[in-house]
């Protein structure tokens, strides 16, 4: 028999494609398939018998209630606690490739979170007129598509994040926007100030050709958990993607590659980086182009600074037109120094300065290992 633990999801079930294949005394525990059986043959020859299948009773924050709350709700709906899809249940089944959204909707999230539980996409909205707007959500755990967008007249995305999400095919992408001829986005798709973190998928947003205007501002793109290449997949002509971060360094952000955007110019986009100079470390965010700093708008402005084997004086610490300097110093022959931004982090090694002093000679020998020898460069003098 089958284990009473499922040892893969699929939406059909078990899936039998040779003949003579025997099923029997097996439990079906907590199965969500779309089509609500629990396996399928695809050949004449083979037994069932003596099996059950049980499933978990829905609570008020499955997939099933957050569809009811916006159908039966007015244009404006406020979550007040998180959603999770419930592998297991038939009503969230029937709506795992996306909650359908068929009407003019302000989902105001309030921080709160839908989760896919690594089986669903979140939204699907089909609608020629429709003018949808997602604001402040966390989304995670999706899987195929985040959002799917069939057709509307615009869609817009304002400090959400989206988290964790799944590719299987080339197309799957956590936005993608669809074409069909007479079922497209005939406006704009708007994405503004939003997060697209740990996402082991193709594309992160996948643009069909269209007549609509896709803009991307100030949002962040780090995405070490894919083996793919490609964030914004555009086949539209009609791009505005400036001021965005891709999760670069100063070390690498000549790489023309790093930005992912196939189909059209990266244009301006930002790089972290940290420069020392004499016991001063300048940190900033910077803009590819220029080297000035245009990243005001980007979510949670928050550059953090930790040290190894280094003192960092907080009392020193400027800001100026958006560029941070912090005093610090070295407390054995070698540190670094890493700032972080967004999950990515750029580190710069150092080491003590050196001046050719008998302090410099004696901080030298004080932090040289037991029984190492020590090699002199230099003369020292009092």
């Amino acid at each position: 028999g089958i284990p009473a633990e499922p040892l893969f999801r699929s939406r059909d079930g078990i899936f039998f494609n040779n003949t003579g294949c025997n099923l029997t005394n097996s439990l079906f525990k907590s199965n969500s398939a779309a089509s609500n059986v629990p396996f399928y043959f695809k050949t004449t020859q083979g037994t069932v018998e003596n099996n059950t299948e049980t499933n978990n009773t829905i609570s008020k924050n499955s997939f099933r209630d957050l569809k009811g709350i916006i159908t039966s709700g007015g244009n404006v709906v406020n979550l007040e606690i998180d959603y999770k899809f419930k592998y297991g249940s038939k009503e969230d089944s029937k709506i795992g490739d996306g909650i359908p959204i068929e009407k003019n909707l302000i989902l105001n999230g309030n921080g709160h979170t839908i989760d896919g539980d690594a089986y669903a996409t979140f939204f699907e909205i089909y609608g020629k007129t429709l003018e949808v707007t997602f604001n402040n959500i966390n989304f995670v755990n999706g899987l195929g598509f985040g959002i799917y967008i069939k057709s509307a007249k615009s869609v817009s995305f304002n400090n959400c994040t989206f988290h964790s999400i799944e590719g299987q095919e080339s197309t799957d992408a956590v936005i993608y926007i669809d074409y069909n001829w007479d079922e497209a986005v005939t406006d704009s798709v708007l994405i503004n100030g939003c997060r697209f973190i740990y996402n082991d998928i193709y594309n992160i947003i996948f643009a069909n050709p269209g007549d609509y205007a896709l803009t991307v501002k100030d949002s962040v793109f780090v995405n070490p958990d894919s083996t793919y290449d490609v964030f914004i997949k555009s086949h539209n002509t009609n791009n505005y993607l400036d001021y965005n971060w891709w999760g670069n360094t100063a070390d690498d952000k000549d790489d023309s590659s790093l930005a992912k955007v196939d189909g059209t110019s990266h244009n301006l986009w930002h790089y972290l980086d940290v420069a020392l100079n004499e016991g001063n470390a300048f940190i900033s965010l910077d803009n590819i182009n220029d080297g000035n700093t245009h990243a005001y708008g980007l979510p949670k402005i928050s550059l953090s600074l930790t040290s190894v084997n280094a003192n960092l004086d907080a009392d020193s610490a400027t800001l100026e037109n958006g560029h941070a300097t912090v005093g610090y110093e070295v407390t054995d022959l070698k540190g670094s120094l890493t700032l972080n931004y967004e999950n990515v982090d750029f580190t710069k090694d150092l080491e003590y300065a050196d001046d050719g002093s008998f302090t410099a000679l004696q901080f030298i020998i004080d932090h040289t290992p037991d029984g190492s020898v020590i090699n002199l460069t230099k003369n020292y003098t009092r």
